[in-house]
């Protein structure tokens, strides 16, 4: 049977875009956030200091104004966030910026006055602690806004399936996450319980354009996040295991693994995915590694691995996954046979592997 054939919507690919250190824009952002930066990083420092050699604060007193900055980053962290996608970012960032140039001077002023007082540093902190979190939040969030969307495309962009079940060929429409038009519904796919689509028949990420198109089928998704965490969790990861995971797709999972682990290491079977995540993987620098290869053949050259993952369906345990195994190990795995599907765990032990492998 023939495939279908796949079209492409009217719009162009996108142009390579301006590299970064040759936008004017985006030089000045970085100037004005180091700035900012080194100012958040002189009063986390000063504040301290003038509590102990101006107030004789106690121990205790010091201790309490370090925890009282930290508070705006455990309550307003995911308020933050939601501001820093949906109200005008520029605004958040410099009315921060003005807001913490007016709370600081509260300092020599009182201390000019003769009413500097230990509760006066904590309630500074507080505010400082509560601007900087709301800053960060927004100043991140406009980078898209800021730069070409050519560079960012392939990391913002997700297929939506338009036609409803059984249709063949399939109408897909791609969203591209840093335009404008499609921020709003990005965001709230990307924040759902859904997965999200990102290849089809795996084509290069890199040019693809936004807008609809007909055809294919997908090969790659990212597993919505609660679902990622908890497979993760079944795995019982450990700092300084070594993990493997089989069929990465975007690398979301394997970045979350080698964050706990330090060293995780997934083997894709499509090239553009392969160059897509370990791009992004890079710019995180978790210790994040994605070679090309079958996920039946595992990696032998990183082996053994103390942890497998794979959310890939086989009918029986591959063999070079059980070598791969090292002594105690952990193989979580989906069987798949026919109609039937179910779920196992192996723990590497020579005897009774060799015995389910068949070579006993």
């Amino acid at each position: 049977m023939t495939a279908p054939r796949t079209t492409r919507g009217a719009a162009s690919p996108p142009a390579g875009g301006v590299p970064l250190r040759e936008n004017r824009v985006f030089r000045a952002y970085w100037v004005g956030e180091a700035v900012t930066l080194a100012g958040t990083s002189v009063h986390g420092v000063a504040l301290p200091v003038i509590a102990v050699l101006e107030l004789d604060a106690s121990p205790g007193q010091v201790s309490l104004l370090a925890a009282t900055a930290t508070v705006p980053a455990f309550v307003l962290a995911l308020p933050a966030g939601v501001a820093g996608d949906r109200y005008p970012k520029k605004r958040i960032t410099i009315g921060t910026d003005l807001a913490a140039a007016a709370v600081v001077p509260v300092v020599p002023v009182c201390w000019a006055a003769g009413a500097l007082s230990v509760p006066v540093l904590y309630a500074v902190a507080l505010l400082l602690g509560a601007l900087t979190v709301l800053h960060q939040a927004a100043s991140t969030a406009i980078v898209p806004e800021l730069v070409d969307r050519a560079p960012m495309h392939p990391a913002n962009a997700t297929n939506v399936r338009v036609s409803g079940p059984g249709a063949d060929p399939i109408d897909w429409r791609l969203l591209d996450g840093s335009h404008p038009d499609n921020q709003e519904e990005w965001l709230d796919l990307i924040h759902s319980d859904e997965s999200i689509l990102l290849q089809r028949d795996g084509e290069p990420l890199r040019t693809l354009p936004r807008g609809p198109s007909t055809g294919g089928h997908m090969t790659s998704m990212s597993t919505y996040t609660p679902a990622t965490v908890e497979a993760l969790q079944a795995v019982e990861l450990g700092p300084g295991q070594r993990y493997l995971e089989l069929g990465p797709g975007p690398g979301v999972s394997l970045a979350l693994a080698a964050t706990v682990t330090g060293l995780a290491t997934g083997v894709e079977q499509d090239g553009h995915m392969t160059a897509f995540a370990q791009r992004n993987l890079d710019r995180l620098g978790v210790g994040a590694t994605v070679v090309k290869g079958d996920a039946l053949e595992g990696h032998k050259p990183r082996a053994p691995y103390d942890r497998i993952h794979s959310g890939i369906g086989v009918p029986c345990v591959p063999a070079p996954r059980v070598e791969q195994l090292a002594p105690g190990g952990s193989l979580p795995w989906q069987f798949l046979d026919g109609g039937r599907q179910d779920e196992g765990r192996l723990q590497r032990d020579a005897t009774a592997l060799r015995a389910l492998l068949g070579d006993a």
